[in-house]
């Protein structure tokens, strides 16, 4: 299983202290597609893939309840704003292998504004997925328990 932690403006340190050993702290870059680059080249097909957003604290559970499920995609949820859960953004996310090989990604996908174009803004490229999900018959993330904590919701 391949975790990584994107970041873009600043390391969270109470995220990166939770974070196992292993897991990838990957600048995402300045501009705003950056992110779909360097999450692109991580979306390889040979491992599962776990995202973890820069204000997204996990917990002790979150890496074992994803090695452990046999869902193509899931989630952790965390709490957008009071009493909204997410539960289908990036913020801690596992894509499976299997579903990399079903969904291959070329680093020039759409996206759902102008700006976007011919890849999408780190605003949107969590929308991207929705849709290639329910084509694929999973309307949305298999949705795992306890939340995991949204620094920013908590600040």
């Amino acid at each position: 299983m391949r975790v990584c932690y994107f970041w873009y403006r600043a390391l969270w340190p109470q995220a990166t202290a939770a974070l196992p050993d292993a897991a990838e702290r990957i600048y995402t870059g300045p501009g705003t597609h950056d992110y779909w680059r360097v999450f692109a080249q991580r979306w390889t097909g040979e491992d599962d893939l776990v995202t973890i957003e820069q204000d997204v604290r996990i917990h002790p559970g979150v890496i074992p309840h994803f090695a452990a499920c046999p869902y193509p995609w899931c989630a952790f949820g965390w709490e957008v704003g009071p009493g909204q859960m997410s539960y289908w953004w990036l913020g801690c996310t596992k894509f499976s292998a299997w579903l990399q090989q079903e969904v291959p990604l070329t680093g020039e996908q759409p996206g759902d504004c102008a700006a976007c174009q011919p890849v999408p803004c780190h605003r949107h490229l969590d929308v991207v997925f929705q849709p290639v999900m329910a084509r694929l018959g999973q309307e949305q993330p298999h949705v795992h328990t306890p939340p995991v904590t949204h620094l920013r919701a908590v600040a």
